[in-house]
């Protein structure tokens, strides 16, 4: 009877030591950084020695107000698709960090997209949030999906981050659907069938070959009653693409091009015609 439970206890302690293996020498793919003093929530991968040090994906976020976002390390514990949140809103995608904390989309009224509450969404890029790190849907959801539970999260203050500083995107008066998170891959989302506009108020402008002005100031030319638009109706910054010598005769095609802060792309064209 001795001999049975000491094998016995002796295959429960393999089983346990095998299991702390496997929890220890599971490979995490990626480490996550939120950096409270710049608002960017940075995702790590690892270098050739096996160590988190190569910067892959820079997210704009909302960390706590007041330093309400515990500093530390940390390892995430679960996840939701849709978690109620501190005043009876509702976060998308939230995965577990610390205690309350999570990251998780910005906050809803109700567990459905269209509820967007505006002002939170507007608050990426601020420290406004409970505690919670918020994030645009897409960058919630990339860190629900690709993010294992058990991945290390680390909160800090720094002035820098490894990353350019992503710029986020407004939803204004001017905006068609302000309770839609314009990042959301939900099928319906009505902001999947927006794009960048370039509206150009002289398709095609004339200058006279030779003219000294239009030499001086092409540029200026160019650009005049020439805006362009993200996604949202935000005034964005365009380029230019055009070859023009305003002392040979002719008709010059003109391209303008703009990528919003969501990586959406649109171009137009113009025409300037040099008169003899």
């Amino acid at each position: 009877m001795n001999a049975v439970k000491k094998i016995t206890a002796a295959v429960a302690a393999i089983i346990v030591l095998v299991s702390s293996i496997a929890v220890q020498a599971q490979d995490y793919p990626y480490y996550i950084k939120v950096n409270r003093q710049t608002q960017v929530t940075t995702i790590y991968t690892k270098d050739d020695n096996g160590n988190y040090t190569v910067p892959y994906k820079a997210m704009i976020c909302a960390p706590g107000a007041g330093g309400n976002t515990p500093l530390g390390i940390f390892r995430t514990p679960e996840k939701y698709r849709w978690k109620q949140l501190l005043g009876g809103v509702w976060g998308q995608y939230s995965t577990r960090f610390a205690g309350g904390c999570l990251f998780h989309s910005c906050c809803y009224r109700r567990p459905d997209e269209s509820t967007l509450i505006t002002k939170t969404f507007n608050s990426l890029g601020s420290k406004e949030s409970l505690g919670c790190v918020r994030l645009s849907v897409a960058d919630a959801k990339w860190i629900y999906d690709n993010c294992p539970i058990g991945t290390t999260v680390e909160v800090l203050d720094s002035p820098t981050d490894p990353l350019p500083r992503p710029v986020p995107i407004r939803l204004t008066s001017n905006s068609t659907y302000p309770n839609w998170d314009p990042t959301d891959p939900n099928p319906n989302n009505p902001w999947q069938k927006e794009q960048v506009k370039i509206i150009i108020k002289e398709p095609k402008k004339f200058v006279k070959k030779g003219d000294q002005y239009a030499y001086n100031n092409l540029a200026e030319i160019l650009h005049d009653g020439v805006t362009a638009y993200d996604i949202a109706n935000n005034v964005i910054h365009y380029d230019i693409s055009c070859c023009v010598d305003v002392n040979t005769p002719g008709e010059y095609i003109i391209k303008y091009f703009a990528t919003d802060s969501l990586g959406n792309y649109n171009e137009n064209l113009a025409r300037l015609v040099v008169l003899e």
